[in-house]
């Protein structure tokens, strides 16, 4: 468990004790009041400097204005928090809840990612059209309506937009809001047979959404049982192998409602949905909803994905302790869990996507941060078609978006696969044997000869075999023959039943299959020296440099080379003072027209630099500083900061054309504004186009183990005037520890024409004797008198010797290496001066 203040922020405590005392009804309004704020104010001052916020807790007359502000734009759907009165409500609506016993048999939750037959939506809806089409495709679409005549408006409405009507079925029932996922049904197969829906309390007192359940169990004839843990489908996520989440709302609201402790909601989720491991955790987000997933999701068995912010944001803290968290937990197939980051500085909803078969939909705000988060799904989930939706009428909010407004209906008649996957190293010297238990959850019959274990090694094609039953009928094996040390076997397996169904494990098959290694990993290992290189050259000079690549592992090392480089002019621009934090309520700009700024210059945008004097209320977490790009790219600079002077620099803006009229402004969440900018300043870098100065010999290359290749780096101050210049090379490659290495290069040119105090030349002439022990000699000639630098590495790429700056004179030198104290083995050394490079490559043999 992940409870109280155990790895999260000590200020959740506190926040817990504000909302105790200002709850206590024992106690005077005006006392209570006072002593809330007292205590907002010391909590707000001691974590100011850590960038902790305080969940704001509203009074009766804030909530209403929300709520007609709410209606005001969703007529036909409750809010998602609870209105005022409500509250006092719960009790009576959970007298009324419906409990029963748990399955007589073991249950297993299904998990998201697992078969779908359907998707539950409700009509008014709350997601575009362009998603309701893209669901009923290839899948059922369940449409929740409350009449016969509001079914026949849907019907019309999916024909004139061309959405699939064949798929599209539906459940006349009433309802109160269109969160499906919050009240709808989960759904879990009892000793791996029937599929059946568990209820739980929805935690808002709505008896028609509450429903829903009760609804679908008739609808799809599936048997029904009733869970006493007040919880909330957003705040729920599993594995499917007895492994969930949530926040510790789940916790906290069945304590309140129904008197019972963390202890006892644990076991219920293991009674009712076979959940032997449940992570509850602090809602790191601090935002009114605590669900799950405004900021995670289980992607796969093994896959989380979380969202990350900047260092800036003022939960970044919290999601950090969630992340490490979540890196310490075993996953179901006894391994860490592999995790994914998707990039959320504006707070955008990225993980509250929906995973529907081979499908992730996932909700994208238009803006420049949508590309990556596709890309990242697409890199967590290979082989599924990830599609992005804009929010359309109802768009899209940090606590509310497409996975909450959508719910899957999993195959009753599923095809089910169970299987620990084998990954990571296994032993030498034995096959593998692969087991899985194949279950129909329609009881269809199982083609026993289209149950196969495919497998490939290091790449190669697949190989299929054919599985055995065992006696039971259920379970069925196949071995995987002796490998080579060091191979990688990828492999996945598939079934199919008389009903047509065919399914895999891992779900997608092929494009993701799990993977092992025979014996330990074999891997490339790269050694390069990634210091800064500097070079200086007079005006229309030229020079190069070696850039030695060493392989000291087990396999091929295959890279990839590129250059480019960089010069930026500031352009520092006055902004005037916002608005006083009284003068306005939401927004600056709509409001006050706060503030528009105007670029004529022509170029392309590197990094924009704000810094501006911030002041606040009792509620920093509310205000954030925002601004927007001729393009329309739109940036949070600064969010829930407390009074301070601040600088905040952003990269969102690369490449865009700076020329147009830039926006800033100042949001307040809650509508009752507060705070200020003063003496801001903003710096826009525009690059600058210049010749390139750099380049290099080849863009990729291969070094076999043990190996070395050579790259020459070439420079060229044609063109360019005298000043400093700033360049990058950036080296791709298959070394799993080391994909991506960057080498920064820096040139100044001096306005003497000529290159001034430029080092001697090295050449290497070779170390004698070679295989050695313990000593040897380094011999090496310098065209003129020089400084060198003298470094040796082991094949590990461990430093094992450093000499700088050792005079030598020009002509013939050597340097003798002792080795006394290593252990036998390739050693690589390198010789440098301040104009290149040379290196070479020696036995020790003991």
């Amino acid at each position: 468990m992940f409870l109280g203040t155990s790895g999260v922020s000590v200020s959740t405590a506190l926040k817990k004790d504000i909302i105790k005392i200002y709850s206590d009804q024992k106690l005077g309004g005006k006392v209570r009041k006072l002593i809330f704020f007292v205590l907002l104010i010391a909590i707000s001052l001691s974590y100011a400097k850590a960038g902790t916020t305080v969940k704001k807790e509203f009074t009766d007359a804030e909530i209403q204005k929300m709520t007609e502000k709410w209606y005001e734009k969703h007529p036909n759907s409750k809010p998602h928090w609870l209105e005022v009165g409500e509250k006092e409500k719960m009790q009576e609506y959970l007298r009324a809840f419906y409990v029963t016993d748990p399955p007589e048999g073991t249950p297993r939750a299904t998990a998201e990612f697992e078969p779908m037959e359907g998707v539950l939506i409700r009509y008014p809806f709350g997601i575009p059209m362009s998603l309701i089409k893209e669901l009923a495709e290839d899948t059922k679409l369940v449409t929740i309506v409350s009449s016969q005549s509001q079914q026949n408006t849907v019907m019309s409405q999916y024909t004139s937009n061309s959405v699939n009507t064949a798929n599209c079925e539906f459940l006349i029932a009433p309802t109160e809001s269109y969160w499906t996922r919050d009240y709808g049904p989960w759904y879990a197969a009892i000793d791996d047979s029937d599929v059946s829906i568990v209820n739980f309390p929805y935690n808002r007192p709505r008896p028609n959404d509450n429903d829903i359940p009760i609804r679908m169990s008739e609808f799809l004839n599936v048997d029904l049982y009733g869970m006493a843990v007040v919880q909330t489908g957003g705040n729920y996520m599993t594995d499917g192998m007895g492994i969930a989440a949530s926040t510790t709302i789940v916790y906290t609201e069945s304590q309140q409602e129904l008197g019972i402790s963390p202890t006892e909601v644990d076991q219920r989720m293991l009674d009712y949905l076979g959940m032997s491991t449940y992570h509850v955790i602090e809602d790191p987000n601090n935002t009114y909803i605590d669900h799950i997933d405004c900021w995670g999701k289980f992607l796969d068995v093994d896959k989380v994905l979380l969202r990350e912010v900047p260092t800036t944001h003022p939960q970044y803290d919290e999601i950090e302790e969630v992340v490490e968290y979540f890196e310490n937990q075993t996953s179901s197939y006894g391994t860490p869990y592999e995790i994914y980051r998707v990039w959320t500085p504006n707070n955008e909803p990225f993980t509250n996507s929906l995973i529907l078969n081979n499908k992730v939909c996932v909700p994208i705000m238009g803006g420049s941060n949508d590309a990556a988060a596709l890309a990242v799904y697409e890199a967590a989930m290979p082989g599924y078609e990830v599609i992005g939706f804009i929010g359309g009428s109802e768009p899209w909010e940090s606590t509310d978006a497409l996975h909450c407004r959508t719910r899957g209906i999993a195959d009753r008649e599923m095809l089910y696969i169970r299987h620990i996957a084998l990954l990571g190293d296994q032993p030498l010297g034995n096959d593998y044997t692969i087991t899985a238990k194949i279950v129909s959850y329609g009881n269809h019959q199982i083609n026993n000869d289209e149950v196969k274990l495919n497998y490939r090694v290091n790449g190669g094609d697949y190989q299929s075999i054919v599985m055995t039953p065992e006696e039971d009928g259920i379970n069925y094996t196949a071995t995987i023959p002796e490998q080579t040390e060091g191979s990688e076997i990828a492999y996945y397996i598939t079934a199919a039943d008389d009903s047509g169904r065919l399914s895999n494990h891992p779900y997608i098959g092929a494009p993701d299959p799990h993977i092992f290694h025979a014996g330990q990993a074999f891997y490339p290992n790269i050694v390069v020296n990634n210091d800064p290189i500097n070079v200086e050259l007079g005006l229309n000079g030229t020079t190069s440099q070696t850039l030695q690549i060493n392989n000291s592992g087990q396999l091929e090392l295959n890279y990839q080379l590129s250059s480019e480089v960089f010069a930026f002019e500031n352009l520092e621009i006055a902004v005037t003072n916002s608005p006083a934090g009284n003068a306005y309520n939401s927004n600056t700009y709509t409001e006050n027209n706060w503030t528009d700024v105007e670029v004529t210059e022509t170029g392309l945008c590197g990094q924009v630099t704000l810094s501006y004097n911030w002041s606040t209320d009792n509620y920093p977490a509310e205000g954030s500083l925002h601004i927007e790009s001729p393009y329309g790219t739109e940036v949070i600079m600064g969010s829930g900061m407390t009074s301070g002077n601040y600088e905040n620099i952003t990269e969102m803006f690369n490449g865009e054309n700076i020329t147009g009229n830039w926006k800033i402004w100042i949001e307040d969440t809650y509508g009752d504004g507060g705070h200020q900018a003063t003496n801001v300043q903003l710096i826009i870098s525009k690059t600058l186009d210049i010749p390139e100065w750099l380049s290099l010999s080849q863009s990729s290359g291969t070094v076999q183990p043990g190996s070395s290749g050579d790259v020459q780096i070439n420079f060229n101050s044609t063109g360019l005037v005298a000043g400093i210049y700033e360049g990058l090379i950036t080296l791709n490659c298959n070394d799993p520890d080391q994909a991506e290495i960057e080498i920064p290069v820096n040139l100044t040119v001096n306005g003497t024409g000529i290159t001034e105090q430029v080092p001697g030349k090295v050449e290497l002439v070779g170390n004698y004797p070679n295989p050695f022990n313990p000593e040897t000699s380094i011999v090496f000639s310098l065209d003129k008198t020089s400084n060198v630098n003298f470094t040796v590495y082991n094949a590990a790429g461990e430093l094992v010797k450093s000499s700088n700056e050792l005079k030598f004179n020009s002509g013939k030198n050597s340097i003798k290496f002792d080795a006394s104290g290593l252990n036998s083995g390739v050693y690589f050394y390198r010789l440098s001066t301040g104009r290149n490079i040379v290196n070479g490559k020696m036995l020790l043999v003991k």
